[in-house]
């Protein structure tokens, strides 16, 4: 029997394969499949990094606790972690725009704003572009971006 149980449901919970979890997590095929089958154990190490990869505990992925998240610990969402690893991997030029859209769609939530996304492109049309996508020079993005820090201030 394996000796980590809850890391193979939460492979098929979400639909992730053993070369994929290999793929991402540099960790062998052959050791994973060692693991389901338990003729080894995961050092302390693998566990650790598995556990932060699903975004569970370690207690969780060892099948010591039925509970994926304790109410007092911050986690993420799949789609908020596949956010995050896309912000990390992109430059500086690509955060500050990230941050900037990031904001005005945050200003725009929090004034009750229903149609935020629409709101967005029509800030960064108001200065020159037709809509966000459309906008691939990189000074006329910095200037909007600058522009429409400016109008929240």
């Amino acid at each position: 029997m394996t000796k980590i149980p809850n890391l193979f449901k939460l492979l098929s919970e979400r639909g992730i394969t053993a070369a994929k979890l290999s793929l991402d997590t540099k960790i062998s095929t052959g050791n994973i499949s060692d693991w389901k089958s338990g003729r080894a154990s995961p050092s302390i190490e693998k566990v650790i990094q598995l556990a932060n990869y699903f975004n569970v505990s370690t207690d969780y992925l060892l099948g010591r606790e039925d509970v994926i998240y304790s109410d007092f610990e911050f986690r993420v969402t799949d789609d908020e972690r596949e956010l995050i690893e896309k912000y990390r991997a992109i430059d500086n030029y690509g955060r500050e725009t990230v941050k900037a859209v990031l904001e005005s769609e945050y200003r725009h939530s929090a004034a009750g704003a229903s149609e935020s996304k629409q709101k967005v492109v029509l800030d960064i049309a108001a200065y020159g572009g037709d809509n966000i996508t459309v906008m691939a020079d990189k000074e006329e993005l910095e200037e909007a971006i600058r522009k429409l820090k400016e109008q929240d201030d």
